[in-house]
């Protein structure tokens, strides 16, 4: 299920420039998405993952993972969990991880990943079921947006 809110009242332009998208997903978990592109602020994806030298970089996590066993901000990849030693409840110390991941230019890389689906006999990252998928949900989103009602797929 999608549903989406959007506005351009901010700007007057003739898109929307913010906007809030509520998920449910097909087990259960649920996710919220606030957007906009009227703000100043330096939680945006291109500064907070330092991935693209275009853009001033920030160090500052933009994205909140909560799950039963733990909770992840990206992009610094901390992950909070229950300590095991302690047990689990409100009342309880954190275990506090830094995953280690390899940072590097993604513009660069999915170039690279292109070309050698020109070039060379490679399997795509992504499946034309994934890709028809990912439209499907932005569509519903769109309707959604449109409609002012839920969409469900």
């Amino acid at each position: 299920m999608v549903q989406e809110y959007v506005t351009n009242e901010f700007r007057g332009n003739e898109v929307e420039d913010s906007g809030v998208i509520n998920l449910r997903f097909k087990k259960g978990a649920i996710a919220r998405i606030f957007l906009t592109d009227n703000s100043p602020s330096p939680w945006y994806y291109e500064a907070c993952t330092q991935e693209y030298s275009f853009f001033y970089p920030s160090n500052f996590n933009c994205y909140f993972f909560f799950g039963k066993k733990a909770s992840l901000a990206f992009p610094s990849m901390e992950l909070f969990s229950y300590d095991k030693k302690f047990g689990e409840g409100w009342h309880k110390p954190f275990k506090r991880q830094n995953l280690p991941v390899d940072r590097f230019d993604i513009i660069e890389e999915e170039l690279k990943h292109f070309c050698e689906l020109i070039k060379v006999n490679v399997k795509s990252r992504i499946t034309a079921y994934d890709a028809t998928e990912t439209l499907r949900v932005i569509e519903a989103i769109r309707e959604s947006s449109i409609s002012g009602r839920r969409i469900y797929l």
